[in-house]
C-alpha cells in the first residue's frame, strides 16, 4: 500500500491530508480552536498480580490538568503495552480525583492472552468544571479470577483532551 501524506499547520490547527493506492482520499485535523491538551508517558504503567492468598496493585503517578474557567468535555485516552496471564480478565481504569470526577465508563475490559499485547481505550468526562487542577490516575486489576491472575503495563500514554462544552 503507498500512501502519500501531506502536513499543512496554519494558525495552530494541524492537518493531514492523505491517500491511499487507490486515491480514496483521507484527511485527520488537528484539535479544534480552544481545546487543551495534555500528555503523560509512563515507562513503567500500572500492574495488579493475585495468588491464592495474597495480591498487589501498583499505581501509576497522577497526570495533572488545570483547566481555565468555563465548563469542558474531557476525552481520556490510554494506549500501552501489556502482558497478562492467560484466560484471566482484567480491567483497566482512569479515575480522577480519587473518584470524585465520574470518568465513564467506569472501567473497560482486557482479555488475558498469557503473551504481550498492546491495546487503547478511550473514556469521557462530561461537564468538568474550569478553573480548577484535576488529577486522573490510569489503572488496572483483575476482573473475575479463579486462582492466580497478573497484569503489567509499560510505555503506557496517557493523553488528555478538554474541549470547551457546547
Amino acid at each position: 500500500m503507498v500512501v502519500v501524506v501531506v502536513v499543512v499547520a496554519l494558525a495552530g490547527t494541524l492537518t493531514v491530508v492523505a491517500a491511499n493506492r487507490d486515491k480514496t482520499p483521507l484527511s485527520v485535523t488537528g484539535p479544534s480552536d480552544g481545546t487543551i491538551r495534555m500528555t503523560r508517558w509512563y515507562r513503567e504503567g500500572p500492574f495488579a498480580e493475585y495468588g491464592l492468598d495474597y495480591g498487589s496493585i501498583g499505581l501509576a503517578p497522577p497526570a495533572s490538568l488545570t483547566l481555565p474557567s468555563g465548563t469542558y468535555d474531557v476525552v481520556l485516552t490510554l494506549s500501552f503495552d501489556l502482558r497478562t496471564s492467560e484466560n484471566d480478565s482484567f480491567v483497566v481504569s482512569v479515575r480522577g480525583d480519587d473518584g470524585e470526577v465520574a470518568v465513564v465508563p467506569r472501567e473497560r475490559a482486557v482479555a488475558g492472552t498469557g503473551s504481550a499485547d498492546s491495546t487503547t481505550v478511550a473514556f469521557r468526562v462530561r461537564g468538568l468544571a474550569g478553573g480548577a487542577t484535576y488529577n486522573f490516575v490510569p489503572g488496572v486489576n483483575a476482573g473475575e479470577r479463579i486462582g492466580r491472575a497478573r497484569i503489567a503495563t509499560e510505555r503506557m500514554l496517557l493523553v488528555i483532551d478538554a474541549t470547551p462544552a457546547a
